[in-house]
């Protein structure tokens, strides 16, 4: 085999590869012999006619086009191997020559992945924040508790903050109902402020069979981003007001929740709050240490099919993230006057983003002989188990056993390794 490699720009190469008779041989008889098994050879049953016989009836070429199939994948790895080459996505195949008894020419152009030189860790500085609960903050939890249990009984009465109203409610974005947008026996309490900005000012001062529409904007950076920002109309009829009743918080309040006393049920709000704070500063630590690192190493040429397929990944995202909210990609495309294409183009920099932390990740691991057991696979794939045993999707098992579903979660423990021994390096 002989190769010719030419640098492209972006990354890329075109390889020419020319493969002598005597080395793609063993493809041909194993062509021919594929041919003898499934078609009817005149005078012979199907796979008992010798091969002779079989290039008789079929000719050559059939047999070369057959063999092609498995000689280019074959040789174009033998070169990469030989040429140290590690290429990513689909590579383009161009059959240059192709003559029975001659050499085979084949021109492959193929993206590399690019060079990758890590920064000095000992200059990469992120701050880490101390972690503290304060004791307003149990508080304010304990209360939520206390209005979660609270006795609530219908009255006829005018609502105010006390009250908590139960309503159906219509909502409407220029004229056109809003998706996901009709909930019939809301409850609102009128205290709380976790609703779109506005919406219990409004129900100050109704009473059971009241309705009102009022409009309100939601706030820029709400969850549902089809609605953030934009002005919605609402008509909301009252079913019912309820007054609620409070229990003390005493430690009898505590028993009722299993703890023994309201300082051991304070005690667990703040240990719980304190392993949540961890988790979320441990979140946001990682996230700023990836970036200062990304920002300190020095990648060679993005391949396009790299960020590209980091913008796919971004799409599918989007669209289980809109599923889980009950939203159609479509009108969430609509809401925002925009494409998938529209999309695509506006991620670009956060794909090229994600496409260097990966690199990052995998240059890392190279260097410092990280690997991933079949064992760690395996322990990470019963933590899905157990996530999904109540009620596991069709298919689960076969999809978690899919090489693809493999090696993603391979990937996934990796990175976790790797960001564990990047903070070790690390000054804080």
């Amino acid at each position: 085999m002989q190769t010719d490699i030419k640098k492209l720009p972006q990354s890329q190469v075109s390889i020419s590869i020319t493969v002598e008779a005597e080395e793609y041989q063993k493809y041909l008889d194993a062509a021919a012999r594929h041919i003898q098994e499934h078609i009817e050879i005149k005078g012979f049953r199907k796979g008992h006619a010798s091969l002779p016989d079989v290039i008789k009836q079929v000719g050559m070429m059939p047999i070369y086009e057959q063999a092609i199939q498995r000689i280019i994948p074959a040789f174009f790895l033998q070169a990469s191997k030989e040429n140290n080459l590690e290429t990513v996505g689909s590579p383009d195949v161009k059959v240059e020559k192709l003559a029975p008894g001659n050499p085979i020419v084949f021109t492959v152009t193929t993206a590399l992945l690019p060079t990758v030189t890590l920064p000095d860790f000992e200059k990469i500085k992120v701050e880490k924040k101390t972690i503290e609960v304060a004791a307003e903050k149990v508080d304010a939890v304990l209360v939520d508790i206390q209005k979660g249990r609270a006795k609530e009984a219908v009255v006829d009465e005018v609502a105010d903050k006390t009250h908590k109203v139960v309503v159906d409610m219509h909502m409407k974005k220029d004229g056109v109902p809003v998706e996901g947008g009709d909930a019939h026996d809301y409850g609102i309490y009128l205290d709380e402020d976790h609703y779109v900005p506005g919406m219990t000012a409004q129900l100050i001062g109704v009473k059971k069979g009241d309705t009102k529409e009022f409009h309100l904007k939601f706030p820029d950076d709400h969850y549902q981003k089809h609605l953030a920002g934009k002005e919605v109309d609402f008509n909301v009829t009252v079913k019912d007001v309820f007054k609620r009743e409070l229990s003390p918080l005493d430690d009898e309040f505590a028993k009722s929740l299993g703890r023994e006393s309201m300082e051991k049920l304070r005690e667990l709000i703040h240990n719980n709050m304190y392993e949540e704070t961890a988790q979320k500063e441990k979140q946001r630590y990682e996230v700023a240490l990836l970036d200062a690192l990304i920002a300190k190493t020095t990648f060679g040429d993005l391949p396009e099919v790299i960020v590209k397929a980091e913008k796919e990944k971004m799409i599918f995202e989007l669209k289980r993230s809109l599923e889980r909210a009950g939203i159609p990609l479509e009108t969430y495309l609509a809401d925002l006057k925009k494409t998938e294409e529209d999309l695509r183009a506006e991620w670009t920099s956060e794909a090229e983003k994600r496409a260097k932390a990966a690199l990052f990740s995998r240059q890392f691991a190279k260097e410092q002989h990280i690997e991933v057991t079949p064992e760690e696979i395996e322990k990470e794939k019963n933590l899905i188990r157990e996530n999904y045993k109540n009620e596991p999707p069709e298919g689960f098992e076969e999809r978690l056993q899919d090489p693809g579903v493999t090696q993603s979660i391979a990937t996934i423990v990796q990175n976790r390794k790797v960001m564990e021994e990047v903070k070790k390096r690390v000054s804080a």
